[in-house]
């Protein structure tokens, strides 16, 4: 039995924007997202593609970094830092003076490999994850500067958030 000591949130200071921005480094923001069994996924594959930095609001709907997250980021969580906002928006406005805001939809355009790949960004990307079953907030939404869909075979809506976030993790960073 191993016990971790929580990590605590960090908080976004200019100087932390002021470093993304110079080292373009990938980020994942995610809206809401409430099952922390989903966020443990989403560091495991954050970690795997070096996304060190994910970014959540201060909400009462958002699962935090806790022991289920943990479990199931088997390894991950110890290479991404989390950082808590007040407001997802706000951030979003901040951020868009270096990076490429990219959210999920289900009414965003269908992602096609060619025009995914993060060199044809004129900033470097950061994806944007919304809740399970509500998506991005809209004020959140109303932020990004490419809607996007992953595309399937309409079997079922979408995919689980954080099967989202590896698809996206590999199209946005997989070929830094």
């Amino acid at each position: 039995m191993a016990v971790i000591g929580e990590r605590p949130l960090r908080k976004v200071t200019r100087e932390v924007l002021l470093e993304w921005g110079r080292s373009r480094a990938p980020l994942l923001l995610l809206d809401r997202v409430s099952n922390a069994n989903n966020v443990g996924a989403i560091v495991r594959t954050a970690a795997f593609f070096g996304v060190k930095s994910i970014i959540v609001p201060d909400h009462p709907g958002q699962a935090l970094p806790g022991e289920a997250a943990w479990r199931v980021a088997e390894g991950g969580m110890e290479f991404v830092d989390f950082y808590r906002v007040p407001s997802l928006p706000s951030i979003c406005a901040e951020l868009k003076r270096h990076h490429f805001l990219i959210g999920t939809s289900l009414a965003g355009n269908q992602l096609s490999p060619a025009q995914a790949k993060a060199r044809g960004l004129p900033r470097p990307p950061a994806i944007i994850l919304g809740n399970e079953e509500k998506g991005m907030a809209p004020e959140v939404a109303a932020q990004c500067d490419r809607l996007v869909k992953i595309p399937g075979t309409d079997t079922v809506e979408s995919l689980n958030v954080s099967a989202a976030a590896a698809v996206l993790c590999w199209e946005f960073f997989g070929s830094r």
